[in-house]
């Protein structure tokens, strides 16, 4: 039998961070890091097959039901910073890492930062942050601000009823299926006195301040020590085939696996990546 999910509470510096794990804690330490405005939720369909694993996956700040940033500001290098902050509160010294796409930029980036804390990596549908060129870096900061003075901080429309929420989250471009809407509405919503509501924070979709160079991501790739695994749906997010090439090749142990499917494959599709993810993985 499987062991059972269980909600995860973890107190760090940034604020208290909620998941799920299945609590088997003599388990090789895995932990989870989801993409931009999903949940810990999007692991679930995954989940059953780890448990040989203690497999932690958290909602990052500001999504699902961990806390929002008070200071608002959501800048990609303190994703990483909140999950060494996680792994610490577990007190892991060292564990391995599993992201799917922004959950994957920051993994690539821990294991870069400390590589001697991460034992293996695995990521689906992504390979670093985005980046963008130093001359760009002015009207960053420009965009941001306009947006702010602008008040571009409106909460989200009010959400009828679960299902309208999931087919607000699967889009007119169906990228996601229905039931793994579903799967990521249970965390991605929360009962208020006025109604129901996205739990994320409506900040998220400012747009950033600052991002990393191409230059900075490649630091940071190149000091990847963990064997590494990158699985890629045929019909996923679109990316710069050589520009991924370049980030595929700075990473001295990986390697690329396709499967079919979209975007969140590992929702859709779990058996297949799974599969893939074990082989590479398991001790």
């Amino acid at each position: 039998m499987h062991p059972p999910v269980r909600e995860l509470e973890l107190k760090t510096p940034g604020g208290v961070l909620r998941g799920i794990t299945n609590g088997n804690t003599a388990g090789h330490s895995l932990l989870a890091l989801h993409g931009w405005q999903d949940n810990a939720g999007t692991f679930l369909p995954l989940l059953p097959h780890f448990s040989a694993f203690h497999f932690v996956a958290i909602d990052l700040p500001g999504h699902g039901w961990s806390d929002w940033r008070q200071d608002s500001d959501y800048a990609f290098y303190r994703w990483v910073l909140d999950g060494f902050a996680a792994a610490d509160a577990l007190h892991w010294e060292s564990f391995s890492l599993l992201g799917h796409s922004m959950g994957a930029g920051i993994s690539s980036l821990m294991a870069g930062a400390n590589p001697e804390r991460i034992q293996k990596l695995a990521l689906i549908e992504g390979l670093g942050p985005l980046s963008t060129p130093p001359d760009k870096a002015p009207g960053l900061f420009r965009d941001r601000f306009a947006a702010l003075a602008k008040g571009k901080m409106a909460a989200f429309r009010p959400v009828s009823s679960m299902e309208d929420a999931i087919t607000r989250r699967v889009g007119p471009g169906k990228l996601l299926e229905t039931e793994s809407a579903r799967i990521l509405m249970k965390r991605g919503l929360r009962e208020t006195p006025t109604g129901l509501k996205f739990s994320h924070d409506p900040l998220l979709r400012l747009p950033s301040a600052v991002r990393f160079s191409e230059e900075h991501v490649l630091a940071f790739l190149k000091e990847i020590q963990a064997p590494t695994v990158l699985i890629r749906a045929r019909s996923g997010w679109p990316v710069d085939a050589e520009k991924m090439r370049v980030r595929i090749d700075a990473v001295s142990n990986c390697e690329l696996v396709e499967v079919e499917g979209k975007h969140h494959v590992h929702l859709d599709a779990p058996l297949s990546v799974a599969s893939t993810l074990l082989k590479h993985l398991s001790p």
